[in-house]
């Protein structure tokens, strides 16, 4: 894969393998229509699955992994994030098969016209606001991957049990039974044991803790150790008990490098540029929106 230059440091999403993709072959192996053209796996690596599980280690980079990890067992793809490439965009891409344009979660903090403020699309709430609050009066029309495989497969949703049951997990997880872990070890423990039914089956696990690494200390001695020692464990105590039909994928939902404070540029209410503005920036530090107050530009 190799993704067009923007500018300097900036490359276009590629759509054509980028995790959309990714999920959209989920759906073909699963004998669901594909959205969109699905991600081109050799076919030797989908023959005889009857159970997947995907992994989605927030904010794991694909560079680091191929410097980090060498282990012949492994086969490693480049897949394209979408655009943003953040949790709040690309996640629902995963977990929809869509990109963000078509399912709507355009970045981390939106101004949503149908709730007329801005919402914070992760705490799904306006800021300042209790968690989950906007979802009192707001249904987000969005459906997931789990929806459309539920008469063909039974999915299950992993995710650390803080997030169990809040309102933007409740979302991606739409079609599928929502499982809390407590640790690592439990997450293995209950992927395990959901494998031992019989049917067809889907497994999407979240671990975030390595992209809670990066946005803290950058991704240095710290965050490559934390991937040796993710690797290690799955290896050794999953990867090792899985049979023949089950197929796993470690995926991310974005990568992460480490940018110079010098290269930040801070605003706030007294800035000049707020004078221009009909309402606070929304969407991302990396890539915000600004409603400006002339409309024709």
């Amino acid at each position: 894969m190799e993704l067009k230059k923007l500018d300097e440091g900036l490359f276009w999403p590629d759509y054509k393998n980028s995790i959309v993709n990714f999920s959209n072959s989920i759906l073909e192996l699963f004998d669901e229509k594909p959205l969109h053209r699905p991600f081109r796996f050799p076919k030797r690596v989908l023959e005889n699955v009857r159970k997947v599980i995907v992994m989605v280690i927030d904010g794991l980079s694909f560079e680091i992994f191929s410097d980090t990890i060498h282990d012949d067992d492994v086969q490693v793809f480049p897949c394209s994030a979408v655009f943003p490439t953040t949790t709040a965009a690309a996640l629902p891409s995963l977990y929809s098969a869509l990109t963000p344009l078509e399912h709507g979660f355009l970045g981390y903090i939106l101004y949503l016209r149908e709730v007329g403020s801005l919402v914070n699309m992760i705490e799904m709430s306006p800021p300042g606001l209790p968690r989950d609050s906007v979802l009192r009066f707001h249904d987000f029309k969005f459906t997931t991957i789990f929806q459309r495989l539920q008469s063909k497969v039974k999915s299950f949703f992993l995710i650390p049990r803080y997030l169990l049951g809040t309102g933007f997990s409740r979302i991606m997880s739409r079609g599928s039974e929502q499982i809390g872990f407590s640790s690592f070890g439990d997450m293995i423990e209950k992927t395990l044991e959901i494998l031992e039914n019989p049917d067809r089956t889907l497994v999407f696990i979240y671990w975030p803790t390595l992209d809670s690494i990066a946005h803290k200390n950058g991704v240095g001695r710290e965050y490559i150790r934390e991937l040796r020692w993710i690797y290690r464990i799955l290896k050794f105590e999953l990867l090792r008990r899985l049979k023949q039909d089950t197929l796993f994928f470690l995926v991310s939902d974005h990568g992460q490098i480490s940018t110079p404070q010098d290269n930040e540029i801070w605003w706030d209410f007294s800035s000049e540029v707020m004078r221009f503005l009909d309402r606070p920036p929304t969407g991302e530090q990396r890539m915000m929106f600004l409603y400006t107050k002339k409309r024709e530009l």
